[in-house]
């Protein structure tokens, strides 16, 4: 990892750069998330910008990340994992974090490989990969605010959900699945 770049208590300008991190070494934290394995290389690099005072910013610019023979592994005895990827790149990023916002230049995905497979019961295999979210009910919430609450939904339907909560209340999107065209006049009851 290398960083340059000047600083102060008002403002920061730096320029991170990451090279061939096996991501062998991240599996600590992404196993709170993923029962799989993951593996491969990575390396990024990014401006960072930060600013205080009476406009503040807080921002990564020109990102680009590079991830290279990516697999992920479910510990079944396979000839070859359940999800690969020669390689996945992304360029010209631009990350918002004080606005929340992401700007995709251009990602470039090369050879991937997915092994779907649905049991009996109707679960793919992909499921079995995700820890399942620690969920709370409302009698368990100490609050009156749902937005301390974490919780997630998957569903098996024709119909996409996405949720996002803003500070003027829960946006919902509905979208088919089939041609992700966005979907109208549908009711949605919780």
């Amino acid at each position: 990892l290398t960083l340059q770049g000047q600083a102060s208590d008002r403002a920061a300008d730096a320029t991170l750069d990451l090279q061939g991190l096996d991501l062998a070494w991240l599996e600590p934290y992404v196993a709170q998330a993923l029962a799989a394995r993951i593996e491969g290389r990575a390396s990024a690099k990014a401006a960072l910008a930060w600013a205080a005072g009476d406009a503040p910013k807080l921002s990564l610019n020109d990102v680009s990340v590079q991830l290279d023979e990516l697999r992920l592994t479910d510990g079944a005895a396979r000839a070859r994992p359940p999800l690969s990827i020669a390689s996945l790149s992304l360029d010209g990023a631009q990350i918002d974090l004080r606005a929340q916002q992401v700007s995709l230049g251009r990602v470039k995905i090369e050879r991937p490989s997915m092994t779907l497979v649905r049991d009996a019961q109707a679960r793919w295999n992909f499921e079995q990969w995700m820890r399942p979210s620690p969920t709370a009910t409302p009698a368990d919430i100490e609050t009156d605010s749902y937005d301390q609450v974490a919780t997630q939904w998957f569903v098996v339907s024709d119909l996409g959900l996405s949720t996002m909560s803003g500070k003027d209340g829960l946006h919902v999107g509905l979208r088919s699945i089939a041609t992700a065209d966005p979907l109208a006049d549908v009711e949605v009851r919780l």
